[in-house]
C-alpha cells in the first residue's frame, strides 16, 4: 500500500493522512546517488490527490537488502539473541527510530512477534523486526526466547542474511504538478535528503578515520537532523568542508563517499558507510535465456594516465617528486597523456617526534599513493552496461533465474553473451523500480569487475610476471605474434626472454612499449646487434635508468649529446653551481623563491627602498612605531574622534562634533581641573568606570528604576517595599511558580514534591535473615531527577520504628549518601527533616537515570513511613503529593517557553468558551505498566492517536479470527483470547474497528442480552455470526457497518420492541435466522437508513409486522415463512423484491419500488411456530462491600483487589441477598466501576471466585475454580458476564456473594503496588436472568 503522512509525522506505523491509489508510481535510484521517487496520481471522485501536497511524505515500497546486514563481515558467523513481543496489557510494542519515549514511531509489533537484539541501551533494546525494520523496543515488554548462530566459514549469502526484497520507505514531495488530462504528478526525495536542507559548522579533517568523519557530519549540523550514522570504517582522509550541508560532505565532491570511498547504504533515518554496498550474487543474465540485449559503453572522459602527487615540505608549502609526475603504464593506449593531481594527505615533511616523515620517505609515500590509484583503475577506460533481460513472472525458464528479483543495487551479477564474445561480470549502479507492480522496469550494471572477451590478448589482460622463459619455445615469437604495444614491462619476468627465444628481427620497435625494457629484463648477453632492428631502440623504448656508466664509452656525453633542458636540479652536485657559472643579469624574479629576500638576509642596502619602492596602502598602523607632530604636514585631519592629552594631564577637545568643545572653550577656569558633562561622549562612561558604592540614593533620579532594572531573584524583603510592588512589577520575571519559591532571609521554600508515591503509608519490613534492599521511592523521571542536582534540597516524613535487631540506612541512589540511619529501637509518632546538598554527579548511571531514595540493610523488624516529601530549598514545608501521582493538587507553572497548570482532579472552565490556537495540539498518555505511550494529536492535517474511540474512526483489529461465545467458559478458556461469555463481549472488541480479514463469531450457548453492533469497517473483508442454532434472547441491533456481514442459523428473542434492527449498513445476509417476540414484539426485522438486506430461508413470530423497512432500504427476500398479527411487510421508500414465500399478514406502505402483486401473490408459509418461554429478570444491590486483607476494613466500603507492600495480597467482597429467581438462570451480569487514580493508568485483569460466606465477618471462602472476566480501564464503567457455574450459584443461593481475587504477588518495579492492583466503587449491581 502507498499512503501519504504529514510533512512533520513522527509516527509511520499506520496509513498517516490515508492511502493513495496512483496510476503510476516509479522509484530510481543511483549508487551514491539519487533517490526518487515519481508518483502520478488520477484526479479522483473521492479528492484522495488533493492528499499531494509539498513536503508532504509518501511511504511506498521498494527494493531493499536489509541494511543491518551490510555490515557484516562476510562469511562471518553470528551470534544473536531472539526475543519475542510480550507487553503486559496485550497492546502492540511500538518500534521507535531511537532509544527515546519521544523519538519517532516506525513501527508496532504485537505479542509473540520474535526479534533480533543488536546491543541493549538502558531500558531500550535495540533490534531488528522480522520485516527488516531496525529500530528500539522497551526492553521490559520483550522477553527472551533462545540464541541462534547464522552464517559462517562457507556459508551462502542467504545464510548469512535474511532476504526481504521490498520495505516502505519514505519521500519527501518538493515538486507538484496538475494536469486535467494526467492528473498530479509529484516528484519526492528520500528524507535522506532532509540533510540538505542542513547546514553543518567547519570542519577539516585531516588524516582521520573513516568512522570518525561519519560521526562528525551529523554531529556538526546547525539543527538536529534524528539520523543516526553506522561507520566502522578505518581508511582515513583529509577533507575541508565549509559551509557545505551532509549530503554534499557525504556524496559530493571530496566527500565521505569520494575521498574515503564509501558506499551508503540509506534505510529511513539510518546510513551505513561501508565499504561496498550490496554483494556478488550468482545470478545470470544469459542471451537466449532471459538477455534480450544490452548495450556496453566505454568511456575515456576521466582517464587519468599521469598523476602529479603532491605532499606538504617543512614549511607547509607543496612538496613535488624530483621526477615532476608518475606515469601509467597505459599511457601510450591514448593520444595524449591524460594529467592529474593528487593530494597525498599523509606525505608530510617534517620532525619525527611529531609523527611526520623524511623527504625521500614523503616521496615514497607519494610514489606509492599514484601507484595505488592506476592500481584501481584511474587510466582505465569506464564501462557501463545496459541491460534489458526478461523478468521473472514473463518467461517458462523463471525458475532458472529466481533470484533477480532479489538483486539490489550494489550487487554483482554475471551477463553472458556467446554472440559478442562477452563474459562479464558488473554491478547494479542504479535502478527504475515500479512500485505498484513491484518489479524491476530498468537496471544499469557498471563497475564492471570481471571481463573476458574474445578478442586478441594484450598486456592488459596478462598479469604481472605470467610470461617466463620457460613458456616460450626458442623462436616462438615472432614480430607478427605481438600486438603493436603488446610486451610492457610488469608481464615480463625478470630474466624471462632469452637470446634464443626471439627470432631474429622479431623485436621491432613498435612492438615494444615506451620503458618496457629495463636492465633487469635483460639476460646477460641475450641482446646482440643481430637482434635488434635497425634504428629499433630509440629514446622512449630505453626505461629511465637503464643506461648506466658502465653502458658508456668514456667521454661519449659531448654538450651536443646532451638535449636542451635535460640537465635537471637532480643531475646537480650540492654546491656545484657557483656564482661564477651564472650569467651576469640572468636570475630575474620568476627564478627566486617566495620569501628569500628578508631584512636579515643582507640583500638590501641601506636606503635602497624609498617611496617608489613603497605601494600605495601597505603601510598601516602595524608598521609605524611613532607619529610625531611635525611629520604631519598642514591641512585638514579627518578623524571620527580626536583626544588630545596636554602636558598638564586636562584632556582637549575630546569630541570633534558638533556638541564638542574646542581648544580655546578649553582655557576656561572652570574645565582646568574638572571634566565637565559637555565634553564626556554620550554613553561612554560604562560600570567598569564606577567606582563601587559611589552612587547613592541622591544620585539616582526619583522613579527611574523600573521592574525591568531589578534581578527578582537577588530582592530580598530588606530591600524593598513589597506594599509598593504590584503584579505587573515581576511580571517580567523568567520563572514564577505560584506554588511558593522564593527567598526571604536566607530560608529557601520549596513547595512541590519531586518523588512519588508518598500519598500511603509504606512500610520497610524484613526479617533479619538477609540484607535487603527496598526501592520505594523516586522522581517521576529522568529530566525531573536531573533538575535537583546541584541544589539544596530538604527531605522530611514522619515514622513509626519497631525494629528489634540490626538496622539499615535510607539513602539517595547513585549521587549522594545517607539520609538516616535506623537501629534497633521503638518509637512512635517521630517526626525527621533534613537538609543536604545534592552534588552533580559526574556521570549519570545509564540503567537508572533518576533520583531514587532506597533502603538498604539488614534488621528484624519494621518502619512505617508516612508524608514523606523531597522539595527544594532549606525549609520543611507540609507534605503535598508529586504533581505526577494524580492526587487532587493544583498548580500553575509560568516560564519563559510555557505555561503549566497541574490538577490531579479535573480541570474545568467555570463558564465561557476556551480557544486553543496553535498548529499543533498533542496529549500524551502515559502507560506506565509497559514504558509506552498513547499519543493523540491534533493539527491541520487532522485527527490521530494509538487507540482512538471515534464513530467515525475505525481501528484496526488485531485479534483471533474466530471468537467463540460460551456463557461457561471457563477462565483459561477466555484468558486465551478465543472465548467470551457473551455476544456483546464478542463485538466490545470488534465495534468501531477495521477488521483485516475475516472474522467469525461462534455460539456454542445461549444467551441472554441485549446485543449492539456498530462501527465495523472491513474494505474487502467479511464478518459473520454462526448461531448454530442458539438463541440471543434480546434485542440485536446492527448499525453502520461498512462491510460485507452474514448472519448464519441464528435466533433472536425479544420481548418488547423490534427483535433486529439494521441501520445504515452496506450489506447484511440473513439465512436461516428466526426473529421471536415474546408480546408485544413491534417488528421481527426493521430495516432503515439505506441499507441492503437479503434474506434466505427465515422465520418470523409473534410480531405486529414482519418487515418493516424505512426509506433507501434494497431489500431481497428469497424465502420468508411465521406468523405476524397485522403486516407481513411494511414498506415506506424502499426496493423490495419476494420471490419466495412470505408470512401471514398483509402489506402497507408508499413510494417503493415493488407491484403490489409482488407482494401478496406469493405463497404464504406460516412456518412450524415457536413456543415462547417464559422469563424473568432482577437487579440484586449490593447488601455489604469491602476490602478484607487479615481483617476487614472499615475506613471505606470500597472494593480492592491485587497486591501492595505494605498490605500484601487482597480481596474485594460483594455480597447480596438473591431472591425470587425461578427456573433455570440464564445469564448474571457484574457491572464493575473502576476508581480512577489508583493503580497503573491502563487496564487491569478481573478475577473472581464465588464465596459462601454471608457477609464481612472473617476471611471470605472462595470457591474451588477463580474465573477471569476480562479487563478494565482506569476510571471505566463496565459490565461483566458471570461463568454460568457461578450464575447458577448465585441464582439458587448456593454463592452469598462475589470476592475479587487477583493472582498477583509481587509490586511492579519501582511502585508499591502489583499491575491489576485497583479500587473499585461500592455500587455494583447484578442482573440474573432466568427461564421456565
Amino acid at each position: 500500500m502507498i499512503c501519504i503522512f504529514d510533512k512533520k509525522a513522527t509516527d509511520f506505523s499506520g496509513n498517516g493522512i490515508g492511502p493513495l491509489t496512483p496510476s503510476k508510481c516509479e522509484a530510481t535510484e543511483t549508487l551514491n546517488g539519487s533517490w526518487e521517487l515519481t508518483l502520478t496520481h488520477p484526479l479522483d471522485e473521492i479528492g484522495k490527490w488533493t492528499r499531494l501536497q509539498p513536503g508532504r511524505i509518501i511511504k511506498a515500497p521498494v527494493p531493499a537488502a536489509p541494511a543491518y546486514a551490510a555490515t557484516k563481515p562476510s562469511g562471518s558467523a553470528e551470534t544473536r539473541k531472539v526475543y519475542k513481543v510480550s507487553t503486559s496489557t496485550g497492546e502492540r510494542l511500538h518500534l521507535r527510530q531511537s532509544p527515546s519515549m519521544s523519538a519517532k514511531i516506525l513501527s508496532r509489533y504485537k505479542n509473540g512477534t520474535e526479534v533480533s537484539a543488536i546491543a541493549e541501551s538502558g531500558s531500550w533494546m535495540e533490534v531488528t523486526t522480522p520485516d527488516g525494520k531496525h529500530g528500539y523496543m522497551w526492553a521490559k515488554s520483550l522477553t527472551f526466547v533462545r540464541t541462534e548462530t547464522i552464517g559462517g566459514t562457507g556459508g551462502t549469502e542467504s545464510e548469512i542474511i535474511e532476504k526481504t526484497q521490498l520495505r516502505e520507505q519514505p519521500f519527501r514531495i518538493y515538486k507538484i504538478s496538475t494536469s486535467l488530462k494526467d492528473g498530479v504528478t509529484v516528484n519526492a526525495r528520500h528524507l535522506f535528503y532532509d540533510l540538505a536542507d542542513n547546514l553543518m559548522e567547519d570542519y577539516k579533517p585531516e588524516g582521520a578515520a573513516a568512522s570518525e568523519v561519519a560521526a562528525q557530519i551529523l554531529a556538526k549540523c546547525k539543527t538536529p537532523s534524528g539520523f543516526v550514522m553506522h561507520c566502522q570504517m578505518t581508511t582515513t582522509g583529509t577533507a575541508e568542508w565549509t559551509q557545505k550541508n551532509p549530503v554534499e560532505a557525504l556524496l559530493g565532491d571530496e566527500s565521505l563517499a569520494d575521498t574515503w570511498k564509501a558506499e551508503l547504504s540509506r534505510d529511513w533515518w539510518d546510513i551505513y558507510a561501508i565499504d561496498r554496498v550490496g554483494v556478488d550474487r550468482p545470478v545470470t543474465i544469459r542471451e537466449k535465456k532471459n538477455l534480450k540485449g544490452f548495450s556496453l559503453e566505454k568511456d575515456e572522459s576521466d582517464v587519468i594516465t599521469r598523476l602529479v602527487p603532491v605532499g606538504k615540505d617543512k614549511d607547509g608549502d607543496p612538496l613535488y617528486l624530483p621526477e615532476g609526475y608518475i606515469d601509467s603504464q597505459y599511457i601510450n593506449d591514448y593520444a595524449n597523456p591524460k594529467w592529474g593531481v593528487l593530494e597525498v594527505s599523509d606525505a608530510s615533511v617534517g620532525s619525527k617526534g611529531k609523527g611526520k616523515l623524511t623527504t625521500d620517505e614523503a616521496y615514497a609515500k607519494m610514489r606509492e599513493a599514484a601507484q595505488k590509484e592506476f592500481d584501481a583503475g584511474c587510466d582505465m577506460a569506464a564501462l557501463t552496461v545496459d541491460v534489458d533481460f526478461v523478468q521473472i513472472g514473463d518467461t517458462v525458464e523463471g525458475r532458472d533465474v529466481a533470484e533477480l528479483n532479489n538483486m539490489y543495487i550494489g550487487d554483482g551479477v554475471w551477463v553472458i553473451s556467446p554472440t559478442t564474445g562477452v563474459k562479464m561480470q558488473a554491478r547494479i549502479t542504479d535502478y527504475t523500480f515500479d512500485c505498484i507492480a513491484r518489479r524491476y522496469t530498468q537496471m544499469t550494471l557498471g563497475t564492471v569487475s570481471a571481463m573476458l572477451d574474445s578478442v586478441s590478448v594484450t598486456g592488459k589482460q596478462l598479469p604481472g610476471g605470467i610470461i617466463t622463459g620457460t613458456k616460450i619455445a626458442p623462436g616462438a615469437v615472432g614480430s607478427g605474434a605481438i600486438a603493436d604495444g603488446a610486451i610492457i614491462a610488469r608481464t615480463i619476468s625478470a630474466g624471462a626472454i632469452l637470446a634464443d627465444a626471439i627470432a631474429a628481427n622479431a623485436v621491432i620497435a613498435n612492438a615494444i612499449a615506451a620503458g618496457a625494457v629495463t636492465t633487469e629484463k635483460l639476460a646477460a648477453g641475450a641482446v646482440t646487434a643481430e637482434t635488434i632492428d635497425a634504428g629499433a631502440v630509440t629514446t622512449e623504448k630505453l626505461a629511465a635508468k637503464s643506461v648506466t656508466t658502465d653502458k658508456l664509452a668514456a667521454e661519449s656525453v659531448t654538450a651536443e649529446k646532451i638535449a636542451a633542458n635535460a640537465i635537471k636540479t637532480t643531475h646537480l652536485d650540492a654546491g656545484s653551481v657557483t656564482a661564477e657559472k651564472i650569467k651576469a643579469g640572468s636570475i630575474t624574479a620568476d627564478r627566486m623563491k617566495a620569501k628569500t629576500i628578508t631584512a636579515e638576509s643582507g640583500i638590501l642596502a641601506d636606503g635602497v627602498v624609498g617611496t617608489a619602492q613603497i605601494a600605495d596602502g601597505s603601510i598601516t598602523s602595524a608598521k609605524i612605531v611613532s607619529l610625531n607632530a611635525d611629520v604631519i604636514t598642514a591641512g585638514t585631519l579627518s578623524v571620527k574622534r580626536l583626544i588630545l592629552v596636554g602636558e598638564d594631564g586636562l584632556i582637549y577637545n575630546i569630541n570633534a562634533a558638533a556638541s564638542g568643545l574646542t581648544a580655546e572653550e578649553l582655557t576656561d577656569e572652570k574645565y582646568q581641573n574638572q571634566i565637565n558633562g559637555t565634553v564626556i561622549v554620550a554613553k561612554s562612561i560604562t560600570a567598569a568606570q564606577i567606582a563601587a558604592e559611589s552612587i547613592t540614593g541622591n544620585e539616582i533620579l526619583a522613579q527611574s528604576i523600573t521592574a525591568g532594572n531589578i534581578d527578582v531573584a537577588g530582592l530580598f524583603a530588606d530591600e524593598a517595599t513589597i506594599n509598593a510592588i504590584n503584579a505587573m512589577d515581576i511580571s517580567s520575571n523568567s520563572y514564577l511558580k505560584l506554588m511558593v519559591e522564593t527567598a526571604v532571609d536566607d530560608v529557601q521554600v520549596g513547595g512541590r514534591n519531586y518523588v512519588l508515591n508518598t500519598g500511603e503509608a509504606y512500610v520497610a519490613e524484613s526479617d533479619g535473615s538477609e540484607r535487603t534492599w527496598l526501592f520505594p521511592w523516586k522522581c517521576a523521571s529522568a529530566d525531573i531527577a536531573h533538575s535537583l542536582y546541584g541544589k539544596t534540597i530538604t527531605i522530611s516524613f514522619d515514622y513509626d520504628q519497631a525494629i528489634t535487631s540490626g538496622d539499615f540506612r535510607i539513602q539517595v541512589h547513585n549521587t549522594w549518601g545517607q539520609i538516616k540511619e535506623f537501629t534497633a529501637g521503638t518509637a512512635t509518632a517521630q517526626r525527621f527533616e533534613g537538609t543536604f546538598d545534592l552534588p552533580v554527579p559526574d556521570t549519570f548511571a545509564e540503567n537508572d537515570p533518576d533520583v531514587v531514595i532506597y533502603i538498604d540493610g539488614t534488621w528484624n523488624g519494621s518502619v512505617t513511613f508516612r508524608n514523606l516529601k523531597l522539595e527544594i530549598g532549606n525549609k520543611a514545608t507540609d507534605w503535598t503529593p508529586a504533581p505526577e501521582d494524580g492526587y487532587k493538587t493544583s498548580y500553575i507553572e509560568i516560564r519563559d517557553d510555557h505555561v503549566g497548570i497541574g490538577t490531579g482532579g479535573t480541570f474545568r472552565v467555570a463558564s465561557g468558551d476556551v480557544d486553543i490556537s496553535t498548529s499543533k495540539f498533542s496529549v500524551s498518555i502515559t502507560d506506565e505498566a509497559g514504558g509506552e505511550d498513547e499519543l493523540l494529536t491534533i493539527d491541520a492535517t487532522g485527527v490521530r492517536a494509538a487507540n482512538l474511540s471515534a464513530p467515525n474512526v475505525a481501528m484496526r483489529y488485531d485479534g483471533p479470527w474466530q471468537i467463540i461465545v460460551n456463557s461457561g467458559a471457563t477462565s483459561a478458556q477466555v484468558e486465551s483470547g478465543s472465548y467470551v461469555r457473551s455476544v456483546q463481549e464478542a463485538f466490545d472488541r470488534l465495534n468501531d474497528r477495521f477488521l483485516p480479514y475475516y472474522v467469525e463469531v461462534k455460539l456454542e450457548t445461549d444467551t441472554y442480552e441485549n446485543v449492539s453492533i456498530h462501527g465495523i469497517y472491513a474494505g474487502n473483508a467479511s464478518l459473520a455470526i454462526v448461531g448454530q442454532g442458539h438463541t440471543v434472547y434480546g434485542r440485536i441491533t446492527i448499525s453502520n457497518i461498512n462491510a460485507y456481514m452474514r448472519a448464519i442459523n441464528l435466533k433472536a428473542c425479544n420481548a418488547n420492541g423490534d427483535v433486529w434492527w439494521i441501520d445504515n449498513c452496506r450489506y447484511v445476509s440473513l439465512n436461516t435466522c428466526t426473529a421471536e417476540g415474546y408480546s408485544t414484539a413491534s417488528a421481527g426485522y426493521h430495516i432503515d437508513n439505506g441499507s441492503v438486506v437479503t434474506f434466505g430461508s427465515c422465520e418470523v413470530y409473534n410480531c405486529v409486522t414482519g418487515v418493516d423497512a424505512g426509506w433507501g432500504t434494497n431489500i431481497d427476500i428469497a424465502v420468508m415463512k411465521g406468523t405476524t398479527t397485522q403486516y407481513a411487510y411494511k414498506v415506506f421508500g424502499t426496493r423490495i423484491t419476494n420471490s419466495g414465500s412470505r408470512p401471514s399478514g398483509g402489506w402497507t406502505g408508499m413510494n417503493f419500488m415493488a407491484a403490489p402483486g409482488d407482494l401478496t401473490t406469493v405463497a404464504v408459509d406460516t412456518g412450524s411456530g415457536v413456543v415462547v418461554p417464559t422469563t424473568g429478570s432482577a437487579t440484586f444491590n449490593p447488601s455489604a462491600t469491602g476490602t478484607y486483607t487479615t481483617y476487614w476494613w472499615n475506613i471505606d466500603s470500597d472494593i480492592r483487589q491485587g497486591y501492595t507492600k505494605s498490605n500484601g495480597r487482597i480481596k474485594g467482597g460483594i455480597f447480596y441477598a438473591v431472591s425470587g429467581v425461578g427456573g433455570n438462570v440464564a445469564s448474571a451480569i457484574l457491572r464493575l466501576t473502576r476508581l480512577k487514580g489508583y493503580g497503573k493508568g491502563s487496564a487491569v485483569q478481573v478475577k473472581v471466585y464465588g464465596t459462601t460466606s454471608s457477609g464481612k465477618s472473617g476471611n471470605p471462602a472462595l470457591s474451588t475454580e477463580g474465573y477471569v472476566l476480562g479487563n478494565i480501564d482506569n476510571g471505566q464503567t463496565a459490565d461483566f458476564a458471570l461463568p454460568a457455574a457461578l450464575a447458577a450459584g448465585l441464582g439458587n443461593g448456593t454463592y452469598k456473594g462475589i470476592i475479587l481475587y487477583a493472582d498477583d504477588t509481587s509490586a511492579m518495579s519501582g511502585k508499591t503496588y502489583s499491575s491489576n492492583y485497583a479500587r473499585f466503587a461500592a455500587d455494583a449491581p447484578l442482573t440474573i436472568t432466568w427461564t421456565t
